[in-house]
């Protein structure tokens, strides 16, 4: 039911989400009550299982969101230009577009890597300044998306 995320801190928040006691998004708890209820009780047997399918994702993802936000929260409480979600974000990029960002990036600065200088702050041509990871994140969701 639940698949285990890749980040170790955003799998452990979300399974805490998933299992603290009387949690809105307690998945054995919600999922009991909700197949005790008249709703599902109506359904055919094909429709609970679709249903209970639609329903456990739904509350696992509502958890993933919880446990996103809380990794955020600490990546600002400690004034980090991004959060593990973010670097986690960059990691799963498509090879294809991340190396093409990479590409990019060494064009642009002259330096090998985004994960090396995540921790640095990049001057944009209009003097914006950025952080690398989240421009990178940028400039990959922009390439993803076929926009230049």
């Amino acid at each position: 039911m639940y698949k285990r995320q890749p980040n170790e801190k955003l799998d452990l928040y979300t399974r805490q989400e998933l299992s603290r006691d009387g949690g809105a998004y307690n998945l054995e708890q919600h999922m009991s009550k909700w197949m005790q209820s008249e709703a599902y009780s109506n359904m055919t047997i094909e429709e609970q299982r679709v249903e209970f399918d639609r329903e456990v994702k739904s509350t696992v993802q509502k958890a993933k969101k919880i446990a996103n936000g809380r990794v955020e929260r600490e990546a600002a409480q400690r004034s980090l230009p991004y959060s593990e979600a973010d670097l986690q974000s960059w990691i799963d990029t498509p090879e294809l577009v991340s190396d093409l960002v990479e590409s990019e990036y060494r064009k642009l600065t002259g330096r090998d890597s985004v994960t090396e200088d995540r921790n640095l702050i990049l001057q944009l041509d209009n003097g914006d300044r950025i952080n690398v990871l989240q421009w990178a994140l940028s400039r990959a969701k922009q390439r993803k998306g076929g926009t230049q």
